[in-house]
């Protein structure tokens, strides 16, 4: 893991304990990165979401393409549907 200049350890108990509190220290900005540690060893890392420009949703659209009729049964014989009692 890279260290993090702007980053703070946090116990888990004291995270747990102070949870909402802290999560909103980071998204403000008053607070950088959270590291979170488990008997000192780190577990997770709490931080701002990067800003992106492109949406979230939607980004996908018209990268596929569709052959045929979707909602009808296929011929082909699926491994998963075999009784296998």
């Amino acid at each position: 893991m890279m260290k993090n200049p702007t980053a703070t350890t946090i116990g888990v108990t004291e995270f747990k304990a102070h949870c909402l509190a802290l999560m909103e220290e980071v998204h403000s900005g008053k607070r950088g990165e959270l590291i979170v540690t488990k008997r000192g060893k780190p577990l997770v890392k709490v931080a701002r979401p990067e800003e992106s420009e492109e949406p979230i949703f939607g980004f996908l659209r018209g990268a596929a393409t569709i052959y045929g009729d979707v909602t009808e049964p296929t011929s082909e014989d699926w491994e998963a549907l075999r009784d296998e009692r």
